[in-house]
């Protein structure tokens, strides 16, 4: 599992720094915002492909939905408005440290959050039992009512 987790590291290491020079290119400090939730999809996908496959593979595709899902929320805010208050506020405080601030402060800092909370989905068994079935409906049910209904609304009903 080490090596798995290590791995993982470094992908999230070159993942966020990858990003940091899409927000320097766009000067969007908050695309960091989007990347967070696509993040945990990312980590996700990366256990399903070399996990084996047994009861983990729905938890990981569960992961993957919720995390396609706040990051579409987070492209339709970014689209909608400037930068967001707390990076702007950031890149006046910091001045001319702002973009190594924001490297090592803003994406590095975060890369790092991101695969401590991951942490669980590496100590997941594969085994299916009752508690798992009851965890997947409750799920799929929380995911009709929190995205699919008012996706549904937003497109399909006009006021």
């Amino acid at each position: 599992m080490l090596p798995l987790f290590l791995a993982l590291c470094a992908i999230l290491f070159f993942w966020m720094t990858g990003w940091y020079f899409v927000a320097r290119y766009f000067r969007r400090t908050d695309i960091v915002d989007m990347v967070w939730w696509l993040s945990y999809g990312v980590i996700a996908a990366f256990l399903l492909f070399t996990s084996p496959l047994d009861a983990r593979v729905v938890a990981f595709l569960f992961v993957i939905l919720w995390s396609v899902r706040l990051v579409s929320h987070i492209i339709v805010r970014l689209r909608k408005h400037a930068e967001d208050p707390r990076y702007a506020a950031f890149r006046i405080s910091w001045g001319d440290d702002f973009w190594w601030k924001s490297y090592v402060y803003i994406f590095l800092l975060q890369g790092l959050f991101i695969g401590i909370i991951a942490l669980p989905l590496f100590f997941m068994t594969g085994e299916i039992t009752a508690q798992s079935i009851i965890g997947a409906v409750l799920w799929v049910v929380w995911f009709v009512f929190e995205y699919i209904i008012p996706f549904r609304k937003l497109v399909f009903e006009r006021s």
